[in-house]
């Protein structure tokens, strides 16, 4: 018997299997290439289709806004009515704050003023003592037409008597006290006169 001999150098007959590896690993490179692509091509599609219909959702309401702007250009008593609308939705009635704070007016309070800008009052308030100023503070507290109430400061001042301007004026004999109350109004309940919380 003849023995079998092979005369090839090693490397010319094991690239068979050097070259299905690498080809194997080409193969599963490219299949996690088109998976990534194709999960960033559906996302990036998904992130399309609800641009446009925010797009058509914004064009459809700047129609609408344009056809309101046409109408109120074309029709002022449109503008008009549409502005008293307005008004009324968000009107305070004053006369109602003034009524509330007037109702904890005892002893020596006397409401100096108030303003009223943005859905706050401040209130300035004269007292003769700091006490009364406390229970007035305490008494808006309780109205649900007041969100907030706070006592922002309280000072001491003492009138002028105009006949004795040149004389010296004592602060104990005529002390009182100005206190200035910021409170912040509680649109669900500015129409009612007020009532407890």
């Amino acid at each position: 018997m003849i023995p079998n001999i092979n005369l090839l150098p090693q490397d010319q007959y094991q690239p068979k299997r050097k070259n299905s590896l690498m080809k194997l690993i080409i193969i599963v490179l490219l299949f996690i290439v088109i998976i990534f692509y194709g999960i960033n091509y559906y996302l990036l599609s998904n992130d399309i289709a609800k641009m446009e219909k925010k797009t058509d959702q914004l064009a459809t309401q700047i129609q609408t806004e344009e056809k309101t702007l046409t109408q109120v250009q074309s029709n002022p008593s449109y503008a008009i009515a549409t502005s008293v609308q307005f008004a009324e939705k968000y009107q305070t009635p004053i006369s109602n704050i003034i009524e509330v704070a007037n109702k904890y007016m005892t002893g020596s309070g006397e409401l100096a003023g108030l303003d009223y800008k943005d859905g706050q009052v401040e209130f300035i308030v004269y007292f003769d003592n700091l006490n009364e100023a406390s229970t007035f503070v305490r008494n808006l507290d309780n109205e649900a037409i007041f969100k907030t109430v706070k006592l922002d400061s309280a000072s001491t001042f003492t009138k002028v008597d105009v006949d004795n301007v040149g004389e010296e004026q004592t602060l104990n004999e005529n002390a009182q006290y100005k206190a200035i109350i910021l409170t912040t109004l509680n649109p669900s309940a500015t129409t009612k006169t007020g009532g407890a919380k």
